[in-house]
């Protein structure tokens, strides 16, 4: 039914086009919004955010009061033909390399080579990780079919990587990179990862990338499409509660290792994940039902980006890094009214040496449930966070899918509904005012008065976390 959030997992070569909105305001927007934080509640969590992690504080990172954030507007044909004429420097026309199929893709001719991108895929919130690509024209003409395959297989090292020339190409784009691997060699052409940056921050999620020739030309490159519009500064975190997220949970957000990670807090810094606030889970054999109609939002949140090595396969080729969320919680929080309460329950959540269990559930469970202190201060806030998914099984009529979170103190439970698509993540303040021992519960059912007949991908479904708080005087 569901195995994960619709996460962005770029492939090697994959890069980001940062085409920065204005930050001042037009006449239109000068009356601030009533809720200025709308597109950073529900923020999903990440697959791997219940999972076990090896973590090392060897450092304690500085972090600033404010951080930058953008809005990812969905790509557009003029967002490509911005590319093509920034490399080729004037206008361009329409053009597409040999063997493209015609239908699918968008291109431009740039002089020296083609940008394309999927047609389908222009104006769509979900197309983030879908890439432009530009292939040099005489590169790619020289590509034909061999008898014998290239050698391939990581780069030797002292492998020139040529720098400066796949700098130079990123830099008449308006995209600032730095080489993040040593390279993949197919031949004598070499791949390599690039990092990428926004306002002087490292991007998580979206990556760049390039192939440079044996005379050390760039001959193709590729990139998501991204289109961002600055939102202004936003309140980070205390930076020892963004260090109990990293430790317990949650937070995580998509790094290069997307497997069982040892992460270190040496050389961390404060970077931008690419984060949205709806989905489709996957797995489905339709159009599920529960699905809130309105399209998801995708932002640049600030993240603490930290080094990291695949527990797996340590070995594995190109930079590791992982990220956790550095934005405070009063921004995440499902309700603006908890805000407050939300900025509190940073101030006084468990520290980050502590034993004490703080999640329950992961990527294979159906619902996650996370507190920010298992032994919270009698007034104090503690947040919870859960994690489900809210749609109506095939065949059945008459549903009423519930998402609810019991804080178990005899308060009323909170009910959830997704922001767009079927997955939800959801955030409450809650205060418990009297001591005592008090068991916290996340539900998720399909409530059908036709239930679905058996068989399928999608039966009736009837899933439950519960994790206790022990509050103290």
């Amino acid at each position: 039914m569901r195995n994960g959030h619709g996460r962005v997992t770029a492939p090697a070569l994959i890069a980001v086009l940062a085409l920065l909105g204005a930050c001042a305001p037009g006449p239109s927007e000068q009356t601030a919004p009533r809720d200025p934080y709308e597109a950073f509640r529900g923020i999903l969590l990440d697959d791997l955010e219940l999972e076990h992690r090896s973590v090392v504080v060897d450092e304690i990172p500085e972090l600033a009061e404010t951080g930058p954030a953008y809005q990812v507007v969905p790509p557009s044909v003029a967002d490509l033909r911005a590319l093509a004429e920034a490399h080729a420097g004037g206008p361009v026309q329409p053009g597409l390399p040999p063997r493209a199929t015609t239908g699918d893709l968008t291109g431009f001719d740039a002089g020296d080579g083609w940008f394309t991108f999927y047609t389908d895929f222009f104006g769509q919130a979900g197309a983030v990780g879908e890439s432009w690509s530009w292939v040099q024209e005489a590169w790619s003409a020289s590509q034909i079919p061999q008898r014998e395959a290239p050698v391939e297989g990581p780069c030797p090292a002292g492998t020139p990587l040529h720098e400066e020339a796949v700098r130079a190409f990123f830099t008449r784009l308006g995209i600032d990179v730095e080489i993040a691997s040593g390279g993949y060699c197919i031949g004598k052409d070499i791949h390599v990862q690039l990092g990428l940056s926004v306002d002087g921050h490292p991007l998580l999620g979206p990556y760049a990338g390039a192939t440079v020739n044996g005379a050390g030309e760039v001959v193709s490159a590729s990139a998501s499409l991204l289109h961002l519009q600055a939102i202004g500064d936003v309140p980070l975190a205390p930076v020892d509660e963004v260090l109990r997220r990293l430790v317990h949970g949650p937070g995580l957000v998509s790094g290069t290792c997307h497997d069982s990670c040892s992460i270190t807090t040496a050389g961390a810094s404060l970077g931008l994940a690419l984060v949205r606030n709806g989905s489709i889970g996957s797995g489905h054999d339709h159009t599920p039902g529960g699905i809130v109609d309105r399209p998801l939002l995708q932002t640049l949140l600030p993240a603490l980006r930290l080094p990291a090595t695949s527990v797996t396969s340590p070995e594995g080729r190109g930079a590791l890094f992982s990220g956790v969320l550095a934005v405070s919680s009063a921004v995440l929080v499902d309700d603006p009214e908890d805000g407050d309460a939300a900025r509190l329950a940073d101030e006084t959540s468990v520290v980050y040496q502590s034993d004490a269990q703080s999640c329950i559930g992961n990527s294979l469970y159906e619902v996650g449930l996370c507190v920010s202190n298992p032994a919270p201060v009698a007034g104090n806030p503690v947040l919870l966070t859960i994690d489900s998914e809210r749609y109506e099984p095939v065949g059945a009529s008459g549903c009423d899918p519930l998402v609810t979170l019991d804080p178990g103190d005899g308060t009323p439970a909170t009910s959830f509904v997704p922001r767009a698509g079927t997955l939800l993540t959801g955030r409450v303040a809650h205060r418990y005012p009297e001591p005592g021992t008090y068991t916290v519960k996340v539900h998720a059912a399909s409530r059908c008065e036709h239930p679905a007949p058996g068989g399928g991908t999608e039966p009736e479904y009837d899933y439950a976390e519960q994790l206790r708080i022990m509050v103290t005087p």
